[in-house]
């Protein structure tokens, strides 16, 4: 999966998170504990995902 394939399917599910369950995740590991992403979905080029204000922004990369 591309990086930006992930990234759209992180919002994707963070918009549905916030549509069932009516507040904002606070965290990846919360969509994952939730079921709402597969348990350690991880960017190919080692990018880090994070949810801020309920939209999911690049936290860093691994090099």
């Amino acid at each position: 999966m591309s990086f930006f394939a992930l990234f759209k399917m992180v919002q994707g599910q963070v918009e549905a998170y916030k549509m069932e369950k009516k507040e904002v995740p606070s965290s990846i590991e919360e969509l994952s504990n939730a079921d709402y992403l597969p348990e350690g979905a991880t960017c190919p080029d080692g990018s880090a995902l994070t949810i801020v204000d309920g939209e999911v922004a690049v936290d860093s990369v691994v090099e």
